[in-house]
């Protein structure tokens, strides 16, 4: 019985790291910065004298011009040993384009870690969801992870090409403290796929139609849904935008606003009842009243129909929210019969003689026709909510950010539903 012949070093290396002709490993070293350091792996490539290239931009088989300086790539590690790529590029010179550094098949240009690297690094990002845990997994600086989730953006941004979504979701989130304008942000979402589509500074409509900006005029024409908030600035950028879209401002919108009503009104009538001695007060009592009372525990229930009993305003504001929410939870009705349903609860809300309650139902009526839309076509924007509490988590594990432009990466990254991996890595390299 044979054995299998001995593969040399460097030609072992070579087969490892995929490289085809004319590039070779001419050697491979293990160097150590330190008695006390384990060291890396220091590969070496070169290619024979007077071999032809091609040219970066038009393709033709170009004799080298020069060397660019050596430089040095991050590679996967072999075993726990870091490991680098060293090559000096060559330069072509082109009779048409003069004299240009050649496209290196093992790393992107401006890089400094090789594809494999990067796929797998990206990976590594994704799961950790936080830049400064990746960049010590991956033993790499926090500057190198976030310039490779620039390049990752960048093309995944390029693969996607035009935006033909047809249901579409327009709403702000904050990111940054304070209540200025300047604290917001614009996010446009897919909601079929459940991917942020754009990312704007701002909560204008002036923002949001920089948002639709994203997608073309004819595009634009094929929405079909489109979901909002209350938000006057995008309700009517959708309407002026997407005349031939439904659409709709969802019952979750419609809860937050009965919500906030009847909060406010909770808060107001608080301290009439902190006056008399063993008097039932409201304080601790926000998440009890804005639960369902279905959802409550009897103790739970107990307790709020205590209190509801002497906090008269809070009572009434508490039934009016709970009205509405089962309307707009109402199945299989029509948008007429939905309206119906809503003028005459507007119509009752205003004779509380509440403030609070007033306005929330001058503000249902003003969108009376977006709410009711709501029953036709039951389009939510959920997908939106549920994508900006992850911006929130985002924003949270970058402790931190800069500017709107570091977070836009940071979302599309995480959010953008992008096409990220590098040219020239096998989809299947990471599934076993």
């Amino acid at each position: 019985m044979s054995l299998p012949a001995v593969i040399e070093p460097c030609e072992f290396f070579r087969r490892l790291l995929g490289l085809g002709e004319p590039w070779q490993v001419t050697a491979v070293e293990i160097k150590k910065n330190g008695e006390t350091q384990p060291g890396y792996v220091d590969i070496k490539l070169n290619h024979p004298r007077k071999q032809k290239f091609k040219c970066p931009k038009c393709d033709q088989n170009c004799a080298i011009a020069d060397h660019g300086k050596s430089r040095s790539w991050r590679h996967l590690d072999s075993m726990h040993l870091m490991t680098y790529i060293n090559a000096a590029p060559p330069r072509t010179d082109c009779p048409k384009c003069g004299v240009l550094t050649i496209e290196l098949p093992w790393a992107e240009a401006d890089s400094r870690v090789t594809r494999y690297f990067e796929s797998f690094a990206l990976m590594v990002i994704v799961h950790c969801g936080n830049f400064k845990g990746a960049a010590e997994l991956l033993r790499c600086d926090y500057d190198a992870v976030e310039r490779m989730v620039e390049r990752a953006v960048g093309r995944g941004k390029d693969r996607r090409g035009e935006i033909k979504a047809t249901r579409l979701g327009l709403d702000e989130t904050q990111w940054c403290s304070g209540m200025a304008g300047g604290s917001f942000i614009t996010v446009l979402t897919d909601l079929q796929n459940k991917v942020v589509l754009a990312v704007e500074p701002g909560k204008s409509s002036e923002s949001a139609n920089k948002a639709l900006d994203c997608m073309t005029e004819e595009n634009l024409a094929n929405v079909v849904d489109a979901s909002t908030d209350f938000a006057t600035d995008f309700t009517s950028v959708v309407d002026e935008r997407l005349p031939q879209a439904v659409h709709s401002i969802d019952k979750f919108h419609v809860s937050q606003l009965a919500h906030k009503a009847l909060d406010a009104v909770r808060r107001q009538e608080l301290s009439d009842l902190k006056t008399e001695e063993g008097q039932p007060s409201l304080k601790k009592m926000r998440l009890p009243l804005l639960k369902s009372y279905n959802k409550l525990d009897s103790k739970g229930q107990t307790r709020l129909l205590t209190i509801l009993a002497v906090a008269k305003k809070t009572a009434k504001a508490h039934e009016a929210k709970e009205t509405l929410t089962e309307i707009m939870a109402t199945k299989g009705i029509t948008p007429e019969e939905g309206k119906a349903m809503l003028e005459a609860w507007c119509d009752v809300t205003k004779r509380s003689q509440i403030k609070q309650l007033k306005t929330l139902s001058n503000t249902i009526s003003k969108h009376l026709d977006k709410i009711s839309n709501y029953f036709r076509r039951q389009t939510t924007n959920a997908a939106t909510e549920g994508l900006n509490g992850k911006i929130k988590t985002v924003i949270a594990d970058a402790n931190g950010l800069g500017s709107v432009e570091t977070l836009t990466t940071r979302i599309f990254f995480f959010l953008g539903g992008l096409d990220k991996e590098p040219e020239g890595v096998p989809k299947e390299l990471w599934y076993y």
